[in-house]
């Protein structure tokens, strides 16, 4: 063999083994299981596009739910809500959406178990703490509202709305533990002023607990079931007699809206600090209506002038919310 053939063949072969050794050295990468990925680190594993989807789509649904809540659409509200609930089961913003769906149809069973949830979860604001303690007061457990309203009126004691809402739940409560003979005044059409003498004994925390006041004399109580609490009020000169020339108190008589405020706003200076609101209208005898209908607006006993109507006889839901409203005079 001539030396130019034993050159071609010694190249051939050299080439031949280079060709096996890159094809045996040079493997493809190899595939990242899920299993290799879920151990890896977020720099090192792009988030999958349909995780970045899916938690776009729960946005949007999010976003449908205020979008109908805003504009009164009720029933897409719910349609959404309950497209969000399935996508996102236990969501913290699918619960509040649910509170807020819940307030706006006056549902107050599913708007309490809603803030009860997201009390539980820790994901409650002060506005929910607070909304919280009225409906326990109102549909739920009173004794509860009552015991949230003294927890909050502790943390935030300069906030006003807590401090009206804990007097009021203060009323509330008192409320229930009435005599049976005094709850059934709350829903009287018109009370008499015997009936109206036992509401207020009951419902104003002082009547019966401060100074005994000057005796009064009447004949015509002695075998009136509410005779004590007619006593307590005559005595505080909170009322008058009808008669004082023939000391009658004449407790079957209709009890009239001018009187019933009357006594309403000489409590401040009887059981109370004062109240400047008051001004002469707290005096013993105001025979002033004008001035009674003046000074029961200005002391928010009323609303507006033309709920005084002095001549009027006073029903028991009319009674019992204006003396939960002559509460913050006295206290």
């Amino acid at each position: 063999m001539s030396v130019a053939r034993r050159l071609a063949a010694a190249l051939v072969t050299a080439l031949g083994g280079l060709a096996c050794m890159t094809t045996a050295g040079v493997e493809p990468p190899p595939r990242v299981t899920e299993l290799d990925a879920g151990s890896r680190t977020v720099d090192e594993v792009s988030p999958a596009p349909e995780t970045v989807n899916e938690e776009e789509a729960i946005g949007e649904v999010r976003r449908r739910v205020v979008a109908a809540l805003d504009a009164g659409e009720l029933a897409d509200a719910a349609t959404h809500l309950e497209a969000l609930r399935l996508r996102a089961p236990g969501d913290p913003a699918a619960v509040d959406l649910g509170r807020r769906l819940a307030r706006a149809r006056g549902d107050t069973g599913a708007e309490l178990a809603a803030i009860r949830e997201l009390v539980g979860a820790g994901n409650a604001s002060l506005e929910v703490h607070h909304r919280q303690a009225a409906l326990e007061l109102q549909a739920g457990d009173a004794r509860r509202g009552l015991e949230l309203y003294e927890q909050l009126a502790q943390r935030h004691p300069g906030n006003s709305e807590i401090a009206a809402g804990l007097t009021a739940a203060r009323f509330t409560w008192r409320t229930r533990l009435l005599p049976e003979s005094v709850r059934e005044l709350f829903e009287a059409s018109s009370l008499l002023r015997g009936d109206f003498a036992a509401l207020t004994a009951w419902l104003v925390p002082g009547i019966r607990t401060g100074p005994g006041g000057t005796t009064v004399i009447v004949s015509d109580i002695l075998e009136h079931p509410h005779r004590r609490e007619i006593a307590w009020l005559l005595n505080l000169g909170l009322m008058e007699p009808a008669d004082a020339a023939v000391r009658r108190f004449a407790p079957d008589n209709y009890m009239r809206r001018g009187p019933a405020l009357a006594t309403l706003l000489r409590m401040p200076g009887r059981i109370g600090g004062g109240a400047a609101c008051v001004g002469e209208a707290g005096g013993p005898a105001a025979e002033d209506v004008e001035a009674v209908c003046e000074a029961a607006l200005r002391c928010r006993l009323i609303s507006e002038p033309a709920e005084c109507r002095p001549e009027r006889a006073i029903s028991g839901p009319e009674a019992v919310e204006a003396l939960r409203r002559t509460l913050h005079l006295i206290q």
